[in-house]
């Protein structure tokens, strides 16, 4: 169905933890077999280098992982560089790693693209990154000097971000500033609940097509084919947060373009037809399978999407019955120097107790940003009330006296 499709390149990965369980022990099996059957459909192979890192490699892009991840590396691009055309090294690690540790990024990437470039100068090398994380754009700019051939973008709007997909234009211009050629190396949309729909997928799709055909892209990279059940324990998803929760695993379950019954959703048929019809057919349109990697992220969230639009739905209310109130009761406004504190300390208690009751703690670039996005907000979203005030009462008929003279 891939190949009718009209897809042309596969992104897989050969799973650290997989092939290497433990130092030195070596399994290729299971990737042998699967790059040499995707070789023979025809398709070219994107291959993910160092994901899926065991525990023995070490802390990530530590010293001591980056001996190790060169090291299986080696390994890999040696045993595969007859098949493989593009080479991606490790996956979103500016999502995975705080800023304040982005010049170790810089030297990881430094040093596994002067490896893979030495041992094989034919291939396409790609760096790619989560766009829908704080500072994305500042990452590029860290990175351009490096010597790889292709800016990867991933970004999941209506999913894991409340941007219209209209959005990837931006992503898109702010890559190519840099020089560097640019693919959509993850671009997906899962039709996991009511709100989440095959219809809405569709309507995704027919949105990213109709941005995408302004530019000159090395690649689009769909996630994914079909849907699963059940994600592989060893994706950057399930290490970050040590076990799927029920939410967040259904999510990952339904990216596909074709059901668990093997009939195609709606969109399978709408991006069958633009490639049929693309000028750019045979080399624009790409398909990820089950043996990537995915990791899960949200700075902007759906504002319809489960827990972030409850959690601005509750401060929505909270705000309208103090507005209420105060035109009730008419009220006074008392600068304090707490009451911030307050309401910051209430959007983390509120937002870490909405995780909490779905099973999963969230990582720091989910929780900060977004309690900063919500507390700015609702200050600019009060007309003519100043939330950082303490609220005081007066008696109602002193203050409809007139001002003495």
């Amino acid at each position: 169905m891939m190949k009718a499709c009209g897809f042309t390149i596969l992104r897989i990965d050969a799973p650290w933890v997989v092939v290497e369980p433990e130092k030195g022990e070596l399994h290729f099996d299971v990737v042998d077999e699967f790059i040499e059957r995707v070789n023979n459909k025809g398709f070219k192979i994107l291959l993910i280098l160092a994901t899926g890192e065991p525990e023995w490699a070490g802390q990530l892009i530590s010293s001591e992982f980056n001996d190790n991840a060169e090291a299986f590396i080696r390994k890999i691009v040696e045993r595969y560089k007859v098949y493989v055309d593009y080479w991606q090294i490790e996956n979103e690690l500016n999502m995975r790693v705080f800023p304040t540790r982005w010049n170790d990024i810089f030297r990881f990437y430094e040093r596994m693209c002067n490896t893979v470039r030495e041992l094989d100068s034919g291939a396409k090398i790609v760096l790619n990154l989560n766009c829908d994380v704080p500072l994305w754009s500042h990452f590029i700019n860290l990175i351009r000097s490096l010597d790889f051939d292709i800016i990867g973008l991933d970004s999941y709007p209506g999913t894991y971000s409340g941007a219209h997909p209209s959005i990837w234009a931006t992503y898109i211009r702010e890559a190519e500033l840099s020089g560097k050629e640019v693919m959509i190396t993850e671009a997906g949309y899962s039709t996991f609940d009511s709100l989440h729909t095959e219809k809405k997928q569709d309507q995704y799709v027919k949105a990213l097509l109709s941005t995408v055909s302004d530019f000159d892209l090395a690649g689009i990279l769909w996630f994914e084919f079909n849907d699963e059940t059940s994600v592989p324990v060893w994706t950057s998803t399930s290490i970050q947060f040590g076990a799927f929760s029920p939410l967040f695993g259904e999510i990952e379950l339904h990216f596909g373009l074709v059901r668990l019954d093997r009939t195609p959703k709606p969109a399978f048929t709408t991006i069958s037809e633009w490639i049929l019809t693309s000028k750019e057919y045979n080399s624009n349109l790409a398909m990820p399978t089950i043996l990537m990697i995915l990791s899960f992220t949200s700075i902007l969230g759906s504002n319809v999407h489960f827990p972030f639009g409850l959690t601005a739905f509750l401060f929505f209310i909270i705000r309208s019955g103090m507005a209420a109130a105060m035109k009730w009761r008419g009220a006074k406004l008392r600068p304090t120097r707490t009451f911030p504190y307050i309401i910051i300390a209430a959007l983390l208690t509120i937002h870490l107790g909405l995780y909490a009751g779905i099973g999963i703690l969230p990582a720091w670039f989910v929780t900060l940003p977004w309690c900063g996005l919500l507390i700015l907000g609702y200050f600019l979203g009060i007309k003519n009330i100043d939330w950082i005030y303490n609220l005081e009462f007066n008696d109602t008929s002193s203050s409809l006296k007139e001002p003495s003279e």
